[in-house]
């Protein structure tokens, strides 16, 4: 048996062997179960368990460029906005390869969680929510009077607003 740090060719080790019964205390040692600690061997507390508690983060800032919308439901897709940045990443973040493919994964995601925060009675006169996010886009759109809302949170650009199938009805 050689002693050492390894097998390599290029270390020079004793040669010298172990005693035997060295070899067999060391090999015990290796196969003995650890050693229970003093607080493993406590017994745990019942009811709830400790769990790491997360950082609560502050709420991104959304500066609104254009809104003609009611407050609760500003409040809401400023809320849902931040979701999705810390969901998809931010503006910086998104700025590189594959950030339109983001941008699209952010608007689908706003809009469904606005179709289920606000939906309407399922008909065509009701309306239909569209969200467009992205860095830089230009838009000429119809919407409802009261839900439409332009926004700038962490270096992207969101449009939501409510149109109906049919602008002529």
């Amino acid at each position: 048996m050689r002693l050492g740090c390894c097998t390599a060719p290029h270390h020079r080790h004793s040669s010298a062997a172990a005693p035997p019964a060295a070899a067999a205390a060391a090999a015990a040692v290796a196969a003995a179960p650890p050693a229970a600690t003093a607080s493993s061997a406590m017994p745990k507390k019942k009811g709830k368990e400790e769990e790491p508690k997360a950082e609560k983060r502050e709420p991104r800032s959304a500066k609104v460029m254009i809104g003609d919308m009611d407050a609760a439901q500003q409040q809401k897709a400023f809320e849902i906005a931040d979701a999705a940045c810390e969901q998809f990443g931010s503006g910086a973040k998104l700025a590189g390869l594959g950030g339109s493919m983001m941008y699209k994964s952010m608007s689908e995601f706003m809009k469904k969680e606005f179709d289920s925060a606000f939906p309407g009675a399922g008909t065509a006169m009701d309306g239909v929510w569209h969200v467009i996010c992205g860095s830089n886009f230009a838009a000429s759109v119809t919407f409802e009077k009261k839900h439409a809302l332009y926004f700038v949170m962490d270096n992207v650009n969101f449009l939501l607003f409510m149109s109906k199938d049919n602008p002529y009805d």
